[in-house]
């Protein structure tokens, strides 16, 4: 009844609403409960770089839209020759064809009449060592063309699959039936072939999600004579995207759009509308110095609730969603995120240690209100007591390193309650 009651009174929207409380004795000290909104301002920031390297997933594909503009992903991976397991090929043996099989993880647009993909593979024309990637890292590549084709996405994680260019796999067939070192080496192969960059057809209204690894398949079948050179045998050679370095790149060109001004990264700038932006890189910085300038003004007082609040949203397009949550994570001046072992310092959930690192708040979304919000009053709390405070952060998005996930919304609609106790 008292969590109700408090998470009630939240929903007030009155700037202040107070009321008392005794309990009729005269050795009780009366408490005051009020309810208080804390002054958020928030700007918009392009971070320097996203990780696109070893996330389980490449995006590809391009999406115009008014507020974000034009991105265009690219997603690149290398081929593992798979020389463990290559044949002995005899000399008789014919080439017959090239196919390319893929799966795909994720689509952006899930509405029935966007889900068609016109793909290909372009050989990658430099070096592709594995490295560390980030999404403003591209990949040289040039007009030839290794696979293409048409697919229906009907479903996520199938198996499509597409014809290759039978020209280069009658090369690469050759080599492996000579044993050329080019192919039996991966090291050697690697340097022979850097890879494929992945990309949909211009003008496709879609990002898509490629998983790499050992679904990716690029199959040689070819045939030769049956022992007693009676027939011909069908038989065929895999490599796969095992074991090889894999990520993804972006370009956007904002130019006439809501975020139009986002031109430099780790730079503030007022917009609009404020906005998120999965795989580009694009969050909304809160200045939160008002709950400074609450603590101070206030004596004797215990907070008993904290919620931030972000949205309604403005509408997003039909078949797309936004991201399931959104991290607080701490910045400051530089507008970079802090990095913390593998990840990076963030607001804790109510009950961690406000100093700690493994339990970062998440703010969920509520489809029915719009609505992303999460209690912050763990944080709250310690910032009152003066033993934790930060005032710059940053609302990241979960799935910012695998989707184009994203929304604008307008900065009057992310809010910051206070409900505490003032002892009189």
């Amino acid at each position: 009844m008292g969590t109700f009651f408090i998470i009630s009174l939240l929903s007030f929207n009155a700037c202040e609403q107070s009321g008392g409380f005794g309990l009729g004795e005269e050795n009780i000290t009366p408490v005051e409960f009020v309810l208080e909104e804390v002054e958020v301002t928030s700007s918009v920031v392009l971070l320097d770089s996203v990780v696109s390297s070893d996330v389980g997933r490449g995006l590809f594909g391009e999406v115009v839209d008014a507020g974000f503009g034009k991105s265009v992903f690219t997603a690149y991976t290398g081929l593992s020759a798979n020389t463990a397991l290559q044949p002995d090929i005899p000399e008789d043996a014919v080439f017959d064809s090239l196919k390319i099989r893929f799966q795909l993880g994720y689509i952006y647009d899930t509405t029935d009449n966007n889900r068609d993909l016109e793909i290909s593979f372009v050989s990658i024309d430099e070096p592709f060592p594995d490295l560390n990637y980030e999404n403003t890292d591209s990949f040289a590549n040039g007009n030839r063309v290794i696979g293409s084709g048409k697919v229906k996405v009907n479903t996520l994680d199938s198996i499509y699959g597409i014809d290759g260019d039978d020209n280069w796999g009658r090369e690469i067939f050759e080599l492996l039936k000579d044993k050329d070192e080019k192919v039996t080496d991966q090291s050697n192969f690697r340097n022979f072939f850097p890879g494929f960059a992945i990309k949909a057809k211009e003008g496709t209204q879609n990002v898509f999600g490629f998983n790499p690894g050992q679904n990716f398949q690029v199959s040689f079948f070819y045939n030769e004579s049956n022992e007693d050179n009676t027939g011909r045998i069908a038989r065929g050679f895999t490599m796969n995207g095992s074991s090889v370095p894999a990520s993804y790149s972006y370009e956007a060109d904002r130019s006439g759009s809501i975020m139009s001004l986002l031109n430099e990264t780790s730079t503030e700038f007022d917009a609009p509308l404020n906005g998120i932006q999965a795989g580009t890189g694009i969050v909304t910085k809160l200045d939160i110095s008002g709950l400074e300038s609450f603590v101070e003004s206030k004596d004797k007082i215990i907070i008993n609730l904290a919620e931030l609040t972000v949205g309604p949203i403005e509408d997003l397009a039909d078949g797309t969603e936004p991201p399931n949550f959104l991290f607080l994570f701490i910045t400051d001046q530089t507008n970079t995120l802090i990095p913390s072992n593998q990840g990076f310092r963030a607001i804790q959930q109510d009950g961690a240690n406000p100093i700690g690192k493994d339990f970062p708040l998440q703010l969920f979304y509520n489809p029915d209100t719009r609505t992303y919000s999460a209690s912050i009053t763990t944080y709250a709390q310690a910032y009152n007591r003066g033993d934790f405070r930060r005032n710059e952060l940053f609302l990241y998005p979960s799935s910012m390193n695998v989707s184009f996930a994203n929304f604008l919304v307008n900065p009057e609609n992310i809010g910051f309650k206070i409900f505490f106790s003032e002892i009189r």
